[in-house]
């Protein structure tokens, strides 16, 4: 075993009541681009909440993700249409979805909104009547999700764009 990748956790939960002193033992630990940690879940059939050990999308994979999207240059060319932006990106998001979509699904629409941000700058930048207003890109990208709400995977998932 690796001494730096090994390394004994508490798995706290609603169960397991013991008070440990944090200083013996790590209390969560990041594996396959999730963090385990004691998180609130609820009981739906009792509608009682208490303390599960969870996954969850780890801070590198934040990080990981944000740099991708980051690095989509096509939303920086006004000569690209919005079929071919989602033709690039839509692989990316679908494979967001399909793996950290099982335990974060929380974390991955704050992904979704910030990825509807860029769209709508990549539209103010595209077209001169957007260009300066606040909520006309995103109200523009909000009616083009209601005509063709399956352009882009996180669309699918409810996550379209909206004035707030």
């Amino acid at each position: 075993m690796h001494p730096d990748k090994t390394s004994i956790v508490y798995c706290k939960d609603s169960n397991r009541t013991e008070e440990v002193d944090r200083k013996d033992f790590e209390v969560s630990f990041d594996f396959l681009s999730y963090t385990f940690k004691p998180r609130q879940a609820q009981n739906k059939a009792r509608k009682e909440t208490f303390t599960c050990f969870l996954p969850a999308i780890s801070n590198k994979a934040k990080v990981s993700i944000n740099e991708k999207m980051h690095s989509w240059r096509i939303l920086y060319s006004t000569q690209v249409t919005l079929s071919d932006i989602a033709k690039q990106v839509n692989p990316v998001i679908q494979g967001w979805i399909n793996y950290y979509g099982k335990f974060s699904k929380g974390v991955l629409k704050n992904f979704f909104g910030i990825i509807n941000k860029k769209l709508a700058k990549w539209a103010e930048r595209k077209f001169k009547r957007l260009h300066g207003r606040k909520t006309a890109p995103i109200r523009w990208l909000r009616d083009v999700s209601r005509r063709d709400i399956t352009l882009f995977a996180h669309w699918k998932m409810g996550a379209t764009p909206s004035v707030r």
